[in-house]
């Protein structure tokens, strides 16, 4: 369990601010419940001020998750918590949260009832809700320097675009698209060994896959070089003949498997089904034997010539898998540029529909060019604090987008309280990058290209 005394009193607290909290604990120990403590520390002292304003409306808190059902259930955490507060003085919630107060018990117990009544009668001052539903409200309140409608609706299904976006493309076969451009298209398409009566589910998924990709990341997916085939082969061969030399060099830890389908590709012109049989089953097919080299380390058992081979393949491999990527994703990305061309038609004029991932980055690519939009200065003189659960799943577009608030509060005397889970990032929610929420623990580990949430200037009054 994360420890009570995380969550200071009220009157340190108040003087420790600016601060941030960033806490990475597994689930079940206790993190929606410290989240659920801090907002009502912060609902109901009378200390915690920002400038020596009062920073204690609801409307000064925004409190975010990923999901509908985790908003959902926090909002009805902190409301049958200030119930508790405000009627049942025994209650364990009321116990467990008078330390973080240096007021007596019946001011604290008057206060969370008047806040109580007040949170039901300006429900929309409550704001506990998901990242999306955020993001879209800023969407909403930017539209004209966005330009987009704000009549639009918002979705967070690609289901019924992608339907739409198809069946324009197909309808228009002889027209603005050959029959040959489509059949070539079809051929390249993944094949269960089947003939595919009807494509369309498979090109639904592949395009709605794409489309999910390229809503998480800066730039758009585009043809490939035309030589990218010819430096994927080469690249291919230069990886089998290293492995070869590498099994002359060390018979005796050969992984005949992968010696085998050496042999075979070297001989056989089929070289598509060769690469992704290789990169795919790499493990299994790696030239050494993992079994026959456990006694010992490699360096003990193999002769420098081995160590040095096998160091160049270790630096060649990655480098096929990344020419493979773009080779796979470029077969199919002039007729997604088709599609995607398409779907902001449909988006734009007939359906009045729009995705939340491309609301996100629009919002993301506007800021990029240098330009805030005057919602984010209204919500700068508004938020003070900040509480975000699951922070490991957060996208690159998503705190792009996010960043510029915090940075705001913390530049006056606001706070950030942060909870996640690191280990359940291999779960990639949502294509979530685990490495943001690292970042902020560790600048280093940041991926290239993203700005960090610089917590430098708090000193020691980051924990």
């Amino acid at each position: 369990m994360i420890k009570d005394k995380i969550l200071e009193n009220d009157s340190d607290f108040s003087v420790a601010l600016p601060q941030a909290h960033v806490i990475s604990a597994s689930a079940g120990s206790g993190k929606t419940y410290t989240l659920t403590q801090r907002y009502i520390q912060l609902l109901l002292s009378s200390r915690i001020k920002a400038d020596g304003t009062d920073t204690n409306n609801p409307a000064n808190i925004l409190a975010v998750t990923f999901t509908r059902n985790a908003a959902k259930e926090m909002k009805v955490r902190i409301l049958e918590w200030l119930g508790k507060m405000a009627m049942e003085p025994d209650s364990r919630e009321f116990k467990a949260s008078l330390n973080l107060f240096c007021e007596d018990s019946k001011t604290i117990s008057n206060r969370a009832s008047e806040k109580m009544e007040y949170l039901l009668d300006n429900y929309g001052d409550f704001n506990v809700k998901t990242i999306d539903k955020f993001m879209t409200s800023v969407m909403r309140a930017s539209s004209s320097e966005l330009r987009v409608s704000p009549d639009q609706t918002i979705t967070t299904s690609y289901d019924e675009l992608i339907e739409a976006a198809i069946t324009l493309i197909f309808s228009n076969l002889g027209k603005e698209i050959t029959r040959e451009e489509i059949d070539e298209f079809l051929d390249k398409i993944p094949s269960s060994g089947s003939y595919k009566w009807n494509p369309i589910k498979d090109i639904r998924n592949l395009f709605g896959d794409f489309l999910t990709v390229q809503g998480k990341l800066f730039g758009t997916i585009k043809p490939g070089d035309k030589k990218l085939n010819k430096e994927l082969t080469k690249c291919f061969f230069n990886v089998l003949n290293i492995s070869k030399d590498l099994a002359k060099e060390a018979p005796e830890y050969v992984n005949q498997d992968a010696l085998a389908i050496i042999t075979e590709t070297l001989q056989d012109s089929n070289l598509d089904d060769h690469i992704n049989k290789y990169c795919d089953k790499y493990k299994k097919y790696a030239i050494l034997d993992g079994r026959k080299l456990r006694e010992t380390t490699l360096h003990q058992k193999l002769k420098p010539k081995a160590i040095e081979l096998l160091n160049q393949l270790q630096d060649e491999y990655p480098k096929l898998l990344i020419l493979r990527s773009e080779a796979y994703y470029g077969a199919y990305a002039e007729m997604f540029e088709r599609f995607r061309s398409r779907l902001e038609d449909i988006e734009r004029t007939k359906t009045g529909t729009i995705h939340i991932q491309e609301v996100s980055k629009r919002l993301a690519e506007y800021i990029n060019q240098g330009s805030v939009p005057e919602i984010y200065f209204r919500l700068g003189d508004r938020i003070w604090h900040y509480l975000i659960d699951e922070f490991q799943d957060t996208d690159i577009i998503q705190w792009g987008n996010f960043r510029h608030l915090v940075e705001e509060s913390l530049s006056k005397k606001g706070s950030l309280l942060v909870v996640g889970d690191l280990k359940q990032a291999i779960y990639m929610f949502r294509n979530a990058d685990y490495r943001i929420m690292r970042g902020i623990l560790d600048p280093s580990t940041c991926p290239p290209g993203i700005k960090y949430l610089s917590l430098d200037s708090l000193g020691s009054k980051v924990k």
